[in-house]
């Protein structure tokens, strides 16, 4: 236990910057990584988790009327899920994008208020068509990025792209580091180690 834990922390030390990324570092990708300072956030998480933990407080806070709420989750709930869908959502300007990530997040909080103070039917069909949705449009996410990744001109590089260089330069000092970590309580969890095999 902790050993891992020195991973862990040893792990966010040197790659924190871009640990919440979960784009490539590069011109392709630029509009979809917030900048603040060093530290590289993934536009979309932010906009989700951001609002998400906004609606959580709104409601806990203010108890509005779960009608309302049920009301408003049928009408948004729709229109997102379609909106967000790959194919359409990638062809959006990033403001619209935003929003749709926005309101994905505002609807979780709200699936757990409607199950607890309004109707336990609503929810569930809401959580099972964003359970539904999160797994289907996670394939058609990566199968995005690879066609994306495919058409630039460092694809057939032997190297790491640009949009990986800094990432595995810090991933290298974690590296050196670990060694000792490794050296001096055994080996490295594997967690860490499919870590590193994404950057490389």
């Amino acid at each position: 236990m902790k050993t891992a834990l020195a991973y862990k922390f040893l792990w966010l030390r040197y790659c924190w910057w871009f640990a919440w990324a979960h784009k490539p570092l590069c011109l392709h990708f630029r509009q979809d990584v917030l900048c603040i300072g060093t530290l590289r956030l993934c536009r979309s998480c932010t906009a989700a988790y951001g609002v998400g933990l906004a609606g959580a407080l709104a409601l806990w806070l203010y108890r509005f009327n779960p009608e309302y709420v049920s009301v408003l989750y049928g009408s948004v709930l729709p229109i997102t899920l379609t909106l967000s869908w790959p194919p359409v959502y990638k062809r959006l300007p990033r403001i619209n994008r935003d929003v749709l990530r926005a309101a994905l997040g505002a609807l979780i909080p709200a699936t757990v208020y409607i199950a607890l103070f309004g109707n336990l039917y609503v929810a569930c069909a809401g959580a099972g068509c964003l359970a539904l949705f999160w797994k289907a449009a996670g394939i058609k996410r990566q199968q995005h990025k690879l066609r994306k990744c495919e058409g630039c001109p460092e694809w057939s590089s032997q190297r790491a792209c640009s949009g990986y260089t800094q990432q595995l330069l810090s991933i290298r000092h974690f590296q050196d580091e670990a060694v000792l970590v490794r050296i001096k309580h055994g080996g490295m969890p594997p967690r860490i180690q499919s870590q590193n095999r994404r950057y490389e």
